[in-house]
C-alpha cells in the first residue's frame, strides 16, 4: 500500500486539492486499520501517533527530496536543465551580489495549473526552507525535512 500511495502522490503532486483529499482519506483509513478504529473515529490523533505526514505534506516532502537530489547530483538532466538560481536566470555580473542570488529562480506562471508544475512549485517550496536545510547532505536532508514539515503542521494547528 505504501508504494501505491507514493505513486499516487507523485502523479497527484501537481493536481487539485480535491484529488489530494482523496489521498488523505486513504491515509486516514489506513491509520484507522492500523489501530483497529471504527469508520467515524477521528484520524488526526492516529496520524500524529504514527508520525505520518498529511497528503499535502507528503507531496511537499517528495517534491523537495527530488529537488534536493537534482540540485546535488544534476540528474536527471531534464529536471536539472529547468532549474537555475536567481543570479543565473537574470544573467547578473559576478561582481554584483545580492542576498537572493543563491535562491532558486521561480518562473512566472499565469495559470493555476502552471503553478502546480514541478518547475514552479519545487523552487518556491525550496526557497521557503530554513537556510541550513538545503545545505545538508542527502542522507540527513530527508530526516530533517520530515521534522520541519511535522513541526510546521503542529504550529499551524495550535
Amino acid at each position: 500500500m505504501c508504494i501505491s500511495l507514493r505513486y499516487c502522490l507523485s502523479v497527484y503532486g501537481g493536481t487539485s486539492k480535491e484529488n489530494l483529499c482523496r489521498v488523505q482519506k486513504v491515509l486516514n483509513y489506513a491509520a484507522k486499520v492500523v489501530f483497529g478504529r471504527r469508520k467515524y473515529d477521528h484520524a488526526s490523533d492516529l496520524l500524529r501517533r504514527l508520525e505520518w505526514l498529511s497528503a499535502d505534506q507528503l507531496v511537499s516532502y517528495h517534491t523537495l527530496s527530488l529537488l534536493h537530489k537534482v540540485r546535488r547530483s544534476g540528474e536527471p538532466e531534464e529536471l536539472a536543465a529547468g532549474l537555475a538560481t536567481v543570479a543565473e536566470a537574470r544573467g547578473r555580473d559576478r561582481d554584483v551580489v545580492t542576498r537572493q542570488d543563491h535562491l532558486l529562480h521561480v518562473p512566472r506562471c499565469r495559470t493555476e495549473m502552471g503553478r502546480r508544475r514541478f518547475q514552479c512549485r519545487g523552487p518556491a517550496a525550496y526557497n521557503a526552507l530554513p537556510p541550513d536545510l538545503p545545505r545538508l547532505p542527502p542522507h540527513l536532508f530527508g530526516c530533517r525535512l520530515r521534522r520541519h514539515l511535522r513541526v510546521g503542521s503542529d504550529l499551524r494547528r495550535d
